[in-house]
């Protein structure tokens, strides 16, 4: 995640500095986005390093993704500010595939059934959050297409999290269970955001965005005396503007 943190930033540079005068895209711009993300989290300050390196090890990485509604207004041939709401859902999955059953017996495991047995279990650990994300946005390209980089931060209000364990079975079923975390999570969190992409005018009304977008939660996820927990994401932010009003 850090390469990535380090790409984005020299593609931003790239954008900024090598394109010529953009075409006018200028106006206000009410728009709907999606990003399907991959997360995971960070660990950090931690006393002890065995815990570190068993609770670290066993996180991968899960599917989250971020939607919601914004408004975009371009000031002037190059710089424009965005304000949106949004509903994300971040997290981290933790998978077990070395299960075993039975007594141990002579250093080995003996044990028989018909039964169908689990043979992996995983639990995903998802944060729901209401954004309010705010950013700077830097345009620059020829006609209809244009090249686009920001920078902006989101205030992240927490509103539940959950608990889903699914248990996998020899015979290929699974069993799916999904339970409320109780309380002790941070409910506020904070997520500066870089993002480097591409942009389409449609027609005289529509824009369409591609931009690959990094985020990263400054505040830890709960109160740890042994670690502290932040989440980050990374993915292809999609976003459909309708152009209100156009610059002459």
């Amino acid at each position: 995640m850090r390469r990535l943190f380090l790409v984005l930033a020299w593609a931003i540079s790239f954008s900024v500095l090598g394109q010529d005068a953009t075409s006018d895209f200028r106006g206000l711009q009410p728009g709907l986005s999606i990003s399907p993300d991959i997360c995971t989290r960070t660990l950090r300050d931690v006393n002890l390093d065995g815990l570190l390196k068993f609770t670290d090890d066993g996180a991968d990485l899960k599917i989250g993704y971020t939607t919601g509604i914004s408004v975009l207004y371009i000031f002037s041939y190059h710089w424009g500010i965005e304000i949106g709401v949004q509903y994300s859902n971040k997290g981290y999955q933790n998978t077990s595939s070395n299960i075993s059953y039975g007594d141990c017996i002579g250093g080995d495991i003996f044990y028989e059934t018909q039964d169908p047995v689990i043979d992996m279990v995983t639990i995903r650990n998802n944060y729901h959050y209401f954004d309010i994300p705010l950013r700077i946005l830097y345009q620059a390209g020829q006609n209809n297409l244009r090249f686009i980089s920001s920078i902006g931060v989101a205030p992240n209000f927490l509103l539940n999290v959950t608990d889903v364990r699914i248990a996998t079975y020899n015979d290929g079923n699974a069993n799916r269970r999904v339970y409320d975390l109780p309380n002790g999570y941070n409910t506020f969190g904070l997520s500066p955001s870089l993002s480097v992409g591409l942009g389409y005018q449609m027609g005289k009304m529509f824009n369409i965005n591609g931009e690959p977008t990094f985020r990263y939660g400054l505040l830890k996820t709960r109160e740890n005396a042994f670690y502290s927990e932040n989440l980050l994401s990374a993915g292809i932010d999609f976003t459909c503007y309708i152009s209100l009003v156009r610059g002459q």
